[in-house]
């Protein structure tokens, strides 16, 4: 019996690359979580305390219970964007640059409760301070990110917001 020597799936199409790049992306983060240090996480540090255990050693934590108390977590839903800014003009990104589509805020929510796990719906980095500078006074800057250097300068704070559907995600980057 002669043995065909095929690639499954073949690399030249479309299913073949998509699953490539399956592999390749599984394969890098379970590469990375494996030879990642831990990262700590920490609640209720000092503002001193975060900036000379992890910020001069230049070493990431996980921040615990960190904006738990600013409006954002009280009042930001789905339906708080939908019913507040309904026609908000926005570009929705389904993770290809090629398929970024102009929308709004209510189609995006409605999209987003209506999607399958299969085709996720993405809202990807959002500059609502330009279409809805109120929202900044939802959110109180936490202290360890007070002395942010845009905001020195600039009297600006560079804050985007994501919004996605149930299996929405960002690959590494």
């Amino acid at each position: 019996m002669e043995r065909k020597n095929k690639k499954f799936p073949p690399e030249n199409t479309f299913e073949g690359r998509k699953h490539l790049e399956s592999i390749m992306q599984n394969s890098l983060a379970d590469l990375i979580r494996k030879k990642a240090a831990k990262i700590p996480s920490e609640k209720n540090l000092t503002k001193q305390e975060f900036q000379n255990k992890y910020v001069k050693n230049n070493r990431p934590v996980v921040l615990k219970s960190l904006m738990c108390e600013n409006a954002v977590f009280k009042k930001w839903d789905f339906d708080f964007f939908a019913n507040n800014y309904p026609k908000v003009k926005i570009n929705v990104n389904l993770y290809d640059a090629k398929n970024t589509k102009s929308s709004n805020i209510k189609s995006l929510i409605d999209s987003i409760k209506s999607s399958n796990e299969l085709e996720p719906t993405y809202l990807q980095e959002w500059w609502f301070q330009n279409d809805c500078p109120e929202l900044l006074d939802d959110f109180a800057i936490p202290k360890y990110f007070q002395d942010d250097q845009n905001l020195k300068i600039f009297n600006f704070y560079n804050s985007t917001l994501w919004i996605g559907s149930k299996n929405s995600k960002t690959p590494i980057h």
